[in-house]
């Protein structure tokens, strides 16, 4: 029987791309597919470390990303997603990790980029389909609405929620929103930028994630 978390909030959501499935090379492959088709500039395998130190309003700048064009590139990176999420891979270590969370916890969910009908089908294939919620948006920086929707969806404080994420926009969104913030440093972002978020941790590990809570 693993220990009881006696000090974790009601509610834990995870962004889902980079933070539960294994999505970086194939993000990075669909984000240059789409570049000639939008207009922006693509990311070679040399510019990559330093995209990875970017925050967003510094990755659409630097790569000329035109802002109006977004949702409907988020749009067809979903639709494209789709056809191959049959072959995405879980963060190694995540799944042990949600199954001992799952129990513990009243309320679990997913706040995601990314489409519901994709998260359902990873979720299905790998025997993951527990949470409660599958929360999505368009908007690459719009999750703090999303948060702010679930609080009031499942009657919630603001403490009462950790965001887990792996990119610098999740950890603004959670800080915006007035929850706490968990980074993880296996997905986008590295270490050292989100640790400029100010989140409540950055974890390396997905069972330093148990670990912090227990301690915490």
């Amino acid at each position: 029987m693993p220990a009881k978390i006696k000090s974790l909030p009601s509610a834990v959501v995870f962004d889902f791309d980079g933070t539960l499935a294994d999505t970086f090379n194939d993000a990075v492959k669909l984000y240059n597919r789409l570049a000639p088709v939008y207009g922006y500039k693509p990311v070679t395998e040399k510019e990559l470390p330093h995209a990875r130190n970017l925050t967003l309003k510094q990755f659409i700048r630097e790569y000329d990303i035109p802002r109006m064009k977004i949702p409907s590139m988020v749009r067809e990176g979903r639709r494209i997603f789709g056809k191959r999420m049959g072959e995405i891979q879980p963060i190694a270590g995540m799944p042990e990790v949600l199954r001992e969370l799952r129990p513990q916890v009243e309320v679990l969910g997913i706040l995601t980029s990314n489409a519901k009908a994709n998260v359902r089908a990873f979720l299905e294939k790998e025997d993951l389909a527990f949470f409660d919620f599958i929360s999505t948006t368009t908007k690459l920086g719009g999750k703090a609405k999303n948060l702010k929707a679930i609080m009031k969806t499942f009657t919630l404080k603001p403490e009462e929620i950790i965001f887990i994420g792996d990119e610098c926009r999740d950890l603004k969104a959670a800080a915006k929103a007035e929850v706490l913030a968990v980074g993880v440093s296996w997905g986008f972002n590295v270490r050292n930028v989100l640790v400029k978020q100010s989140p409540a941790t950055v974890v390396d590990r997905p069972n330093e994630l148990l670990s912090w809570l227990r301690e915490k």
